[in-house]
């Protein structure tokens, strides 16, 4: 009653005179008021928003709360901020659990890449069929860009399967060869990558061969994680009958990872998005070797 009569321009003045309440009560309690609406509308979420980000996780499992919160910003116009991502995440019940990192040795320096297709990483996983066949990814990624440039699925893991997705990265980014190229290609110490075929091709394409220490996959943390999210957000949710389903399910998640996964360090942008900032010069590689995104000259 007091928000209707103040609207329609009465005085708490007059006010008091009318209902003999002093002007400070009815002013505190038109305050207190205008509170509780505000805080009940905080915590009354649009039920499309809340929707959102319920088939997002369904989608994504994974995907922690920076990565829903850049997902939903970047696909609509909510303006979502991070506290109320988490209370949505947290009252659906769909946080992820924190994983305890064990401490890693320490490895000598490697190579870093300041560009793309300076420094690529090669690493092979493997998923299991419905019928119990296991079927080998290999995979190849562009560290500066994350970008998956080649990949390659076989029911064998041997030399000629992690040749063929070395051969799809260098057709695709090398059309003219890549002879020349200052190309290093980081691997582990299996026996694919260390075979005489594979470092024949190596040394035929002019491509500089870095090996991660024995037992040492974090110093291949790149590729790794890659190969991880594949299987979190693609592989292990859904169930392949037969080779065919699991080498479309493969184009897809490599198809929708390089155009539609949110980075953490690529600034919550996709692969994609980063590499056409690096090709039009929005990207500058800072004194701490870290990646800042530059404006749009007008």
């Amino acid at each position: 009653m007091i928000d209707f009569v103040s609207q329609a321009g009465v005085s708490f003045r007059r006010q008091e005179k009318a209902v003999s309440i002093h002007r400070q009560t009815l002013y505190t309690r038109l305050k207190a008021k205008a509170v509780r609406h505000t805080e009940e509308a905080k915590y009354n979420d649009d039920e499309a928003l809340v929707y959102w980000i319920t088939e997002l996780k369904t989608i994504h499992p994974s995907w922690g709360i920076r990565r829903v919160r850049a997902f939903i910003r970047k696909h609509t116009e909510i303006k979502l901020g991070r506290k109320r991502t988490a209370r949505i995440l947290r009252e659906k019940n769909l946080l992820c659990s924190r994983i305890k990192k064990r401490v890693h040795r320490t490895a000598k320096k490697r190579a870093a890449a300041t560009g793309m297709n300076q420094l690529w990483a090669t690493d092979m996983t493997s998923f299991m069929l419905t019928s119990g066949v296991k079927v080998f990814l290999v995979v190849v990624l562009d560290i500066f860009t994350r970008r998956i440039v080649g990949w390659h699925l076989s029911r064998r893991c041997r030399a000629k399967e992690w040749l063929a997705a070395l051969d799809m990265a260098l057709c695709t980014e090398f059309p003219e060869g890549s002879r020349g190229k200052g190309l290093t290609l980081r691997m582990d110490n299996g026996c694919q990558p260390t075979s005489s075929a594979y470092l024949d091709t190596l040394q035929t394409c002019e491509i500089t061969g870095e090996w991660i220490g024995f037992n040492s996959p974090e110093q291949n943390a790149h590729v790794e994680s890659v190969i991880g999210t594949l299987k979190q957000d693609w592989l292990w949710p859904e169930e392949c009958d037969t080779y065919d389903e699991a080498l479309k399910l493969c184009q897809r998640a490599a198809a929708e990872y390089n155009s539609d996964h949110p980075h953490s360090s690529l600034d919550m942008l996709s692969p994609n998005e980063f590499t056409r900032l690096v090709i039009e010069g929005r990207v500058r590689i800072t004194e701490n070797q870290t990646v800042e995104i530059l404006p749009k000259a007008a």
